[in-house]
């Protein structure tokens, strides 16, 4: 298994070129089987996920598109015809979107698709289709319309720059204070990245087709209106992008100030902010989806495991933010969707190095570059059993951290209610009006609390009914104690 080891701390300069964006590569390639003409992809990132999908694109010897779908253990597509159709999409899913352009594109007649994906690698995948001669309306927005050919035509087509790993080395300016430019950046693609990392205060300028971070210097978070504490939330596109969740978040550890980070699109991709914490992070982990992030905080370096591509970018970052030395292993996971990003890295001034030989040496690998590719992926399949283990660990630790964390919460509000029980007291003594608003104050709290353990219940396995009667019986006395809420309602009717 492959391990960074990262020397933290040092400034970085130069210009940096984003890679083609690997979620347009993908489907692209696969577009590439309806036709029998030749399809040449250009800037096509040399990353595990298009190795991996040109191994069985080379062992592929059907097609299949479909209108009726049987669902046992697998899909099962079969169809005698394609017909254009008016298709309203239960969610604007990527890979959904994708496969339906995909079958319309060869389908009789004309498609309409309702609350479609619009990502840059869709309109990507769609201007490749386009190429190849079929005729599309919309691309870009949630409204897709598909005029369907009976035959596509090889075509030629240069694949946009990532722009999920343009926003990566945003963060990374930010987290290591270096002003870095970014060569070629996707800049009609990035107006909510931008929006993003501005609210933490990272600004960035253009400069013709590049782009210009501004990372040195101290970056303070904008508040919202009011004092309100700001937010960065993911969302379909064309909102704040899922996979830059993980890499804003590590960049407000470096920010001044406090802001929540929301999550809302996938689940469990918080759960790595446990590794930063322990790098001397500030962070809250609210729930799977919500992290509260104060900054500024010192990082220092650690030994952390790469659980998926993006988190596993934002350990990357931190550690060359961190003052020491890190380790990050199983860095296969960051390569499936970044391409050499350790010589890239040393070629900004990083101090970064390769180690290949964790777990001992496993004999010299084959010569041939195909036999290398084989080589590396056979490794990654024979550990992927222990990764899984490793991940099931995190995800315990991760439940039970939350849980203490909640019960420590219940503690703060016991200890709350008496305090303002007190205020309470006084003020009545004093004829103090301000009693009715701190009765208020503490009729939000116990609904909070309420909110809170309900929705605990619902959601998460690590709250029992045990705990969740024990809590509801607590928020109860309060109220019936204060005179608020539902219990306060039924004790005041008893005593009528």
């Amino acid at each position: 298994m492959s391990t960074f080891i990262v020397e933290g701390g040092k400034t970085l300069s130069g210009r940096i070129r984003p890679a083609g964006n690997k979620n347009a590569a993908l489907p692209c390639l696969a577009a590439a089987l309806l036709t029998q003409e030749p399809v040449t992809l250009e800037n096509v990132p040399r990353i595990r996920d298009v190795l991996t999908l040109l191994e069985i694109l080379e062992s592929l010897a059907f097609r299949a598109l479909g209108a009726h779908v049987s669902l046992d253990r697998d899909f099962r597509i079969q169809a005698s015809e394609l017909k254009g159709a008016d298709v309203f999409l239960d969610e604007p899913s990527v890979t959904g979107t994708e496969n339906a352009v995909m079958a319309a594109a060869l389908a009789r007649g004309t498609t309409v698709l309702r609350n479609a994906a619009a990502e840059p690698h869709v309109q990507d995948l769609c201007h490749l289709l386009e190429g190849m001669g079929a005729r599309f309306e919309g691309v870009g927005t949630a409204r897709l319309t598909v005029h369907g050919t009976d035959r596509l035509s090889g075509a030629r087509y240069r694949i946009q720059s990532d722009h999920i790993e343009t926003g990566s080395f945003i963060g990374l300016a930010a987290v290591t204070g270096s002003d870095l430019v970014i060569e070629d950046a996707p800049l009609e693609h990035l107006d909510s990245t931008l929006l993003g990392f501005r609210r933490l205060g990272v600004e960035c300028s253009v400069e013709g087709p590049d782009l210009r971070v501004h990372g040195s210097g101290d970056h303070v978070i904008q508040h919202d209106a009011f004092g309100a504490v700001p937010k960065i939330d993911d969302g379909p596109w064309p909102q704040f992008p899922a996979d830059l969740t993980s890499i804003a978040l590590v960049a407000a550890t470096r920010c001044h100030g406090t802001i929540l980070i929301h999550e809302k699109m996938f689940e469990s991709r918080m759960f790595f902010t446990d590794k930063l914490v322990g790098m001397g992070a500030r962070i809250i982990l609210c729930d799977p989806h919500r992290a509260v992030v104060v900054g500024p905080a010192k990082l220092r370096g650690g030994t952390v495991e790469s659980p998926d591509i993006r988190a596993g970018m934002a350990l990357l970052i931190a550690a060359l933010g961190a003052e020491g030395t890190s380790e990050i292993h199983n860095v296969r996971q960051i390569e499936r969707g970044y391409q050499d990003i350790d010589t890239r890295l040393r070629g900004l001034g990083a101090a970064i190095d390769r180690n290949d030989r964790r777990n001992g040496p496993r004999g010299p690998p084959p010569s041939s570059r195909r036999g290398k590719e084989r080589h590396e992926m056979q490794e990654e399949k024979e550990s992927d059993k222990g990764h899984e283990k490793d991940r099931e660990g995190q995800d315990r630790t991760a439940r039970d951290r939350m849980s203490d964390g909640f019960n420590r919460g219940l503690g703060v509000l016991s200890a709350f209610k008496e305090a303002l029980e007190e205020t309470i007291a006084e003020a009545r003594e004093r004829g103090d009006l301000s009693a009715d608003r701190a009765r208020e104050a503490m009729k939000s709290a116990v609904e909070r609390a309420r909110s809170t353990a309900t929705d605990a219940r619902e959601r998460f396995d690590f709250v029992s009914a045990a705990e969740f009667e024990a809590l509801e019986a607590r928020v109860r006395r309060m109220e019936r104690h204060l005179g608020i809420g539902r219990a306060g309602e039924e004790g005041a009717r008893k005593e009528e």
